[in-house]
C-alpha cells in the first residue's frame, strides 16, 4: 500500500501545521489506508502542493462564485465572505483582473471578527469595445494577506469569465427596396452606406452596377477607424437610352476590401435592387399637312417619316398608293439604329393622265417589317393618308361648226362628227363629252 510512504514524505506537513490541519491530514489519512489513492494532499481547506499533487479543497475564503458569463459593456456581481473568525487579526482580501476588459468596483476588502460572516459585495464590469473580435475568457483573482497565518497567503480559486463580443462586422445598405430611378432623370434615388463595426484598419467599398441601366457616384467609399459610423450616400441615376426596352431591373454590387481587417476582407454584401423606368415606346410617326393636294402635271406634295424609338434591328417601311391616282416617291424607307430619330421624306405626285375624270381621291398605306419583334408589323397600327389628285384635263361643250367633210378636232375625246341639213343648207357638227354608244364615225 503507499498510504505508509506517502505518511513519510507528509509527516513534515503535519509538524508545522496548525491543529485542525493536523486533524484534517490524520483523517486524510485513515480514509487513504483503506481507499489507497496513488495522489493526495496535504492541506485540507486549502490547495497545497505536496506528495507530488494539488488537491482543491475549501477554502476559508469564500467566493459566490466560480465562473461568470458577461457581456461587452455589462456587468455581474459575486459576495466574498469568511467561514472561520480571523483571531488573530484582520485579514485583507485583494482583487484584481487578468484582462483590461474587466474592472473590479472593489480592489480591496477587510475582514474581522465583527464581519468576517457578511458577505462584501464586488461588481466586475466587461469594457464595450466597438471591435467585432472574439470572445474573451478572463479571471477575477484574489490575494489574501493577514496577521492570522489560518489565512495568510490563502490560495482562492479564480473567478473565470467568459466575456462575450456584442458586435457583428458589416456593411449596411440602406434605401427603398427596391430603388425606382427613371431614364429621363426626373427620378433618383440615394442609398446610405455604413460599417456595423469598428475595423482595424480602412476598408473600402467598390460599388459596381449594369451601366445600361444605372449609375452610381461615387462608385468606391471607403471608411477607417476614424468614421466607420459615418454614413456616406450614393446617388443613383437611370441610364437614358432609346430603345423600347420596357422597365429594366438590375442591381448594385459591393466589393468590400481591407489590408488590415480579415473579417472585413472580401466580407459579402447582398446585392442591392433597382429598376429603372423606360420611357420609349416603339412607333412611327408620319407627319403630314392636313390634306394631301397634287395637281397632275403640276404641284406636288410631301410628308416625312420617323421612328419612335431605336429598334433593335433594322426597319423597312414599304409604301403603297390604294387607287392609282398618285405616285410616291420614295416607295421604300429603311431605318437603323444610326438613321432611326431622322426623319425621311416623301413626294407624293398626281398622274397626269388625258382623262377628263375630274379631281380624285386617294389613300396611302403604310407596311412595316423588321426583325425586331416590337416594329415588325407595326404597320397596321398606322392611319393611311388620303391624297386628292385634281385634274387638269377640260371638258368642251361642243365642237366648231363645220361644212363638208372637215373632221372634228383630233383632240377632242368622245366626240361625234352630225352632218344635218339645216334649213336649205348641209352643215357639221362636233358634239363632244358625249357618252354615247358605238357608231359607224361619220
Amino acid at each position: 500500500s503507499p498510504t505508509l510512504p506517502f505518511l513519510l514524505r507528509c509527516s513534515c506537513c503535519t509538524r508545522a501545521a496548525p491543529e485542525r490541519e493536523q486533524k484534517a491530514f490524520f483523517s486524510l489519512f485513515f480514509f487513504s489506508f483503506f481507499a489507497c489513492p496513488v495522489f493526495v494532499s496535504c492541506a485540507i481547506e486549502r490547495s497545497l502542493l505536496a506528495c507530488g499533487a494539488v488537491l482543491h479543497v475549501r477554502s476559508a475564503v469564500v467566493i459566490s462564485t466560480t465562473s461568470a458569463l458577461v457581456t461587452e459593456g455589462d456587468s455581474f456581481t459575486f459576495d466574498v465572505r469568511l467561514d472561520e473568525d480571523p483571531a488573530e487579526g484582520p485579514v485583507t482580501v485583494s482583487i484584481s483582473t487578468s484582462s483590461l476588459t474587466l474592472t473590479a468596483s472593489l480592489f480591496q476588502l477587510e475582514f474581522t471578527s465583527a464581519n468576517f460572516l457578511d458577505p462584501q459585495f464586488v461588481t466586475i464590469e466587461a469594457a464595450d469595445d466597438l471591435v467585432d473580435n472574439a470572445d474573451v475568457v478572463a479571471r477575477v483573482e484574489f490575494g489574501v494577506t493577514s496577521a492570522d497565518t489560518t489565512y495568510d497567503g490563502e490560495v482562492v480559486a479564480p473567478v473565470e469569465v467568459l466575456i462575450t463580443d456584442n458586435d457583428v462586422a458589416g456593411v449596411s445598405v440602406t434605401g427603398s427596396t427596391p430603388a425606382s430611378v427613371s431614364e429621363d432623370g426626373a427620378v433618383i434615388e440615394f442609398i446610405v452606406v455604413v460599417l456595423t463595426s469598428q475595423p482595424l484598419g480602412d476598408v473600402t467599398v467598390t460599388l459596381s452596377t449594369d451601366l445600361t441601366e444605372v449609375t452610381v457616384s461615387p462608385t468606391t467609399l471607403t471608411f477607417t477607424a476614424d468614421t466607420w459610423s459615418d454614413e456616406q450616400t450614393v446617388r443613383l441615376e437611370g441610364v437614358n437610352d432609346d430603345v423600347d426596352d420596357g422597365n429594366q431591373d438590375s442591381q448594385i454590387t459591393f466589393v468590400v476590401e481591407s489590408l488590415d481587417d480579415t473579417i472585413y476582407h472580401n466580407m459579402e454584401v447582398p446585392p442591392f435592387d433597382v429598376t429603372t423606368t423606360d420611357d420609349d415606346t416603339v412607333g412611327v410617326t408620319v407627319d403630314a399637312p392636313a390634306g394631301i393636294d397634287v395637281t397632275e402635271g403640276g404641284t406636288t406634295a410631301s410628308f416625312t417619316v420617323v421612328l419612335d424609338s431605336e429598334p433593335l434591328n433594322d426597319v423597312t417601311v414599304t409604301i403603297t398608293v390604294g387607287g392609282g391616282e398618285v405616285t410616291v416617291d420614295p416607295s421604300t424607307l429603311t431605318f437603323t439604329s444610326d438613321n432611326w430619330d431622322t426623319s425621311q421624306s416623301v413626294v407624293v405626285t398626281a398622274v397626269d393622265d388625258t382623262d377628263v375624270d375630274g379631281d380624285q381621291f386617294d389613300l396611302i398605306f403604310f407596311a412595316v417589317d423588321s426583325l425586331d419583334p416590337l416594329y415588325d408589323n407595326l404597320g397596321a397600327t398606322i392611319a393611311p393618308l388620303g391624297a386628292l389628285a385634281r385634274d387638269n384635263d377640260a371638258v368642251p361643250t361642243t365642237c366648231p361648226a363645220a361644212t363638208g367633210g372637215n373632221p372634228c378636232p383630233a383632240t377632242t375625246s368622245n366626240t361625234v362628227k352630225i352632218i344635218a341639213t339645216v334649213g336649205l343648207a348641209l352643215e357639221t357638227f362636233c358634239i363632244s363629252g358625249w357618252e354615247a354608244g358605238d357608231g359607224d364615225g361619220d
